[in-house]
C-alpha cells in the first residue's frame, strides 16, 4: 500500500513538471538574416535624387525659401557624387570608383547610373560629395572633372566638390564653393554619406534608391547658417565656416525608398 502511494506521488509530480515546462514561453530564435540588396548578377545601382526645400521642389531664382534666419532665393546647386561604395555582409567593401557631376536643373530628374556591381548581398552604401585627394591633386581631367564644367579651381587648390548660389534678403548674394583636400582642422573636405540598407529587402540585377536632398538642412541642420553672421562667400579650402556647412551637407541627404 505504502509503495503504491510512493507511485502515486511520483506520477503526481511529473505530471506537474510536465506542465511547468509546457507552460514556459520558449523564446523565438533570433533572426540573423541581413537584409538589404542582393544582386543576383552583374548589377545596376541608380540613384534618383530628389532636391527639395523642405516640402517644395526647387525652382531657380523665382522662388523665396526662408531658413531661420534669411530669406532666400537658389540660382545654382551643383555637387560631385564619386566613389559610390557597397559593402556586403562579410564587411567587403566594393568600390566602383565613379565620378559623376551633379549640375541640379528644375526641369530634368537627377539620375546617377552605377554599374559592374558583383553579384552578392550588400547591407550599406556610401558616396563621397567630393573628389578624392588623388583625383582632386592630379591637375586638368575629362569627363566629369572637365575643367569646363565650373568646378575646377586651380591646380594647387584642384576641384569645387559642392557649390551653390544665389541671393538672400533684398540685396545680398552668396556664393557657397566647398573644395580642397582638407578644411583648416585638417580635416577632408570631401564629405561621406552613408545609408543603411538593412531596412529594405531587394533582389534582382537592378535597383533604384530613391534619395532627397533638402537644400533647407543645408541652412539649419545640424548647424544654423547665417547668411548675415557667417561667410556668404566661400571660395577656398581654409574658410573657418566650412566644417559647418559640411555637416549640413552630409545631413540633407536621405533615402525615401528602395525599388
Amino acid at each position: 500500500m505504502k509503495s503504491l502511494k510512493n507511485v502515486v506521488i511520483i506520477l503526481t509530480l511529473i505530471s506537474i513538471t510536465v506542465g511547468l515546462v509546457s507552460c514556459e514561453k520558449i523564446p523565438p530564435m533570433e533572426n540573423t538574416t541581413i537584409r538589404g540588396i542582393e544582386f543576383t548578377s552583374n548589377g545596376l545601382l541608380t540613384f534618383s535624387i530628389a532636391h527639395v526645400f523642405g516640402n517644395q521642389a526647387i525652382a531657380f531664382d523665382t522662388t523665396q525659401y526662408q531658413t531661420i534666419t534669411d530669406t532666400i532665393k537658389i540660382s545654382e546647386l551643383n555637387y560631385y557624387v564619386t566613389n559610390v561604395t557597397l559593402t556586403t555582409e562579410a564587411n567587403t567593401k566594393v568600390n566602383l570608383k565613379n565620378y559623376d557631376l551633379v549640375s541640379y536643373n528644375p526641369n530634368q530628374p537627377t539620375n546617377i547610373i552605377v554599374s559592374g556591381i558583383p553579384a552578392g548581398k550588400y547591407k550599406s552604401v556610401t558616396f563621397l560629395v567630393g573628389v578624392d585627394s588623388v583625383r582632386n591633386s592630379s591637375g586638368l581631367q575629362t569627363g566629369a572633372l572637365d575643367p569646363a564644367n565650373g568646378m575646377f579651381w586651380t591646380w594647387n587648390t584642384g576641384y569645387i566638390f559642392f557649390k551653390v548660389r544665389g541671393r538672400f534678403g533684398v540685396t545680398g548674394s552668396y556664393g557657397l564653393d566647398i573644395g580642397g583636400n582638407a578644411d583648416i582642422n585638417g580635416a577632408s573636405n570631401a564629405m561621406e554619406v552613408s545609408f543603411d540598407l538593412t531596412p529594405f529587402n531587394k533582389t534582382g540585377n537592378a535597383a533604384t534608391l530613391n534619395v532627397v536632398f533638402d537644400v533647407q538642412k543645408l541652412f539649419m541642420s545640424p548647424n544654423i547658417y547665417n547668411l548675415r553672421t557667417d561667410s556668404n562667400q566661400i571660395h577656398n579650402a581654409s574658410n573657418p565656416f566650412i566644417p559647418k556647412l559640411k555637416q549640413n551637407i552630409i545631413n540633407s541627404f536621405s533615402i525615401q525608398s528602395l525599388q
